[in-house]
């Protein structure tokens, strides 16, 4: 929920679970971009994947080589 006072944006919670968003990482790129079309001011963060990044070579890696420059360049922080 937003409210006046929101300044952060979660994109997703854990995509790469089976039991919570279940997201592929192509999916994940084209909602990424739905996402920065309606983020406005807020600043936008990764979806927070259950694995840490560093370590998800079957999720976070295709995630973050698919995304282009300019997609990456609206991630104001990695969840």
């Amino acid at each position: 929920m937003l409210t006046r006072k929101s300044i952060n944006l979660l994109s997703y919670n854990e995509p790469d679970l089976t039991w919570e968003s279940d997201q592929t990482p192509t999916a994940m790129i084209n909602r990424w971009r739905e996402t920065i079309s309606y983020k406005g001011s807020l600043r936008l963060g990764s979806p927070a994947t259950e694995t840490f990044q560093i370590n998800s070579d079957k999720w976070w890696t295709p995630f973050w080589n698919g995304l282009s420059a300019s997609d990456k360049s609206n991630m104001t922080f990695i969840a």
